[in-house]
């Protein structure tokens, strides 16, 4: 039984934060997930961030090699290329006391993508779990699959990295499905599955304005740089 979706709630249970966020600029979008990040490991209450890109852009693992033209942004998670436009991006963040899987990188993944695809599944997005690595690595993560990737027709549709610092774990995806999925209806049903497994209620806040100028400056300062993304 999924937990019921409460926009206001104010109860002492275990609470999810779900963010339904517009479409923004690369080097925005980023900024803004690294503040949820160091909010968590401030210790705050875990949240998810579903998300869109204003442009064509692409992102690169931290560890990647910046070869492309135009530069990737670079991500402060692990990874490989991924190329975004109109796919449904996301952010989770949580300790271990809220996610028991924060040691377990594939329980994670596999959570993870269980739950998308029962959000896709909604919408009669017919997908499934990628049984094991096939694939040779090249770079871009849509042409290399791993273990509990999400496929449809043969092809990935989704796929995360992620970070930890102590016991708090950061994950970044994206969903790459057509334009006829309702971006809402999806992260509605994302957030309440990932709630039901932590068993906790949902809250729909968005970022304060604070949250917002703090992204606004990393944005510049760090994600716009060539010292950042040109790193390696």
């Amino acid at each position: 039984m999924l937990k019921p979706y409460n926009r206001n709630t104010n109860c002492e249970q275990a609470v999810l934060r779900f963010i339904n966020d517009t479409a923004r600029n690369a080097p925005l979008n980023m900024a803004l997930d690294e503040i949820l990040f160091e909010s968590i490991c401030a210790g705050s209450s875990s949240a998810l961030r579903v998300y869109m890109w204003d442009s064509e852009c692409s992102t690169i693992g931290y560890f990647q090699k910046n070869a492309y033209n135009p530069p990737a942004v670079r991500r402060f998670t692990g990874g490989l290329l991924v190329c975004h436009g109109t796919d449904i991006s996301y952010s989770f963040n949580a300790n271990s006391s809220q996610w028991p899987f924060v040691y377990n990188q594939e329980l994670t993944y596999k959570n993870i993508h269980t739950c998308i695809q029962s959000a896709l599944r909604e919408q009669a997005v017919d997908c499934e779990l990628s049984a094991a690595d096939f694939g040779k690595p090249n770079g871009i993560c849509v042409q290399t699959v791993y273990n509990y990737d999400l496929m449809s027709q043969g092809k990935k549709i989704a796929g995360s990295c992620q970070r930890r610092r102590g016991k708090n774990i950061f994950v970044q995806g994206s969903v790459h499905v057509n334009s006829l999925v309702d971006k809402n209806a999806f992260a509605l049903e994302f957030a309440r599955d990932i709630a039901e497994i932590m068993n906790a209620g949902v809250l729909e806040k968005s970022f304060t304005s604070a949250e917002i100028s703090a992204a606004q400056i990393l944005s510049q300062n760090k994600y716009s740089s060539d010292e950042w993304n040109l790193k390696y």
